[in-house]
């Protein structure tokens, strides 16, 4: 596949965005909330808000399908195959780190899906949410897509057993990479990657032929990896209060990409520009995700149990 250079890709439009809506279950303290969530939903809404024109392609049981009721009436075009199950992802925040169960995961997004959702995009987002979110073939079948392709590792270095995630670099990670000319992780998410593939930074964008990759560090910013062994520190801006931290990492990667794309910036001011918008996420002041109760009919009797306290 041959990848257009990110800086020369500025007549950005349109977007797709490939991965599952989720019913998000927070717990970022002593508070409770459930929320639509996902790439399609935090990096979606996000595009939207920039600007752009946005596909969202996903699988959830249709008796869910409430939860992409804020992406419609965003203006986001829905293309959503059924499954039995729609994917709950429930965190806990435990001192400075979250963890993750997951009760339930939708069927995998096949590749005929992405694809054909993607026809007059110039922006393939993929993030999967776990190793199976996307069908593993599809990083075999992405080079027909003519576009650009951006990858969210962050499904890609999760294992799910027993109905939690722990952290592990799934088998078909190495596929995933060749597909992609920009990736995002955050900084766990980039060692474990590192590490998986024995390679150091320069070794690793060039054996993939990555153009940048940008690994997020929360309240401490970031870095930027560019092609050639080039990189950049980013600052983020503190949030003016935490009310919930999810989707943060989604938000700054869609705006990224936004300013990158479409504005033309350069790394070193597309960054900053769109830590300043995950931090408004963070402080609850950017996108305005309604309670998810109404729109989920899927029984859930773990949400009330002790053990998410």
């Amino acid at each position: 596949m041959v990848r257009p250079s990110p800086p020369a890709a500025t007549r950005l439009k349109r977007v797709v965005v490939a991965g599952s809506i989720s019913l998000d279950i927070n717990l970022p303290g002593a508070d409770r909330f459930f929320k639509p969530g996902g790439v399609p939903c935090y990096a979606g809404l996000t595009y939207r808000r920039l600007g752009l024109a946005v596909g969202a392609v996903t699988r959830l049981a249709p008796r869910d399908g409430g939860l992409l009721a804020p992406l419609a009436a965003a203006g986001i075009d829905c293309f959503s195959s059924p499954s039995e199950t729609t994917t709950v992802f429930i965190n806990l925040p435990r001192q400075t780190r979250r963890l993750q169960r997951v009760p339930s995961l939708a069927a995998p997004l096949s590749p005929r899906e992405i694809l054909e959702a993607a026809r007059g995009a110039q922006l393939l987002h993929a993030g999967p949410l776990h190793p199976h979110d996307i069908d593993p073939a599809f990083y075999r079948q992405a080079h027909s897509f003519p576009g650009l392709v951006a990858l969210d590792i962050q499904g890609l270095v999760r294992r799910v057993e027993g109905g939690c995630i722990t952290a592990q670099a799934c088998p078909h990670l190495t596929q995933a990479l060749e597909t992609a000319a920009i990736v995002k992780s955050d900084l766990e998410e980039y060692e474990i990657a590192c590490g998986h593939l024995g390679l150091a930074p320069e070794r690793l964008l060039a054996r993939f032929r990555i153009a940048e990759w940008v690994v997020t560090a929360g309240a401490e910013g970031g870095r930027i990896h560019l092609a050639g062994g080039g990189r950049l520190r980013f600052p983020s801006p503190a949030a003016t209060r935490v009310a919930d931290p999810t989707g943060a990492g989604d938000v700054f990667f869609a705006a990224y990409l936004t300013f990158r794309l479409r504005d033309g910036m350069p790394p070193r001011a597309a960054a900053p520009r769109a830590a300043e918008l995950a931090a408004r996420q963070v402080s609850g002041a950017f996108l305005a995700l309604p309670d998810a109760r109404p729109l989920f009919s899927t029984p859930l009797p773990i949400c009330l149990s002790s053990d998410l306290t």
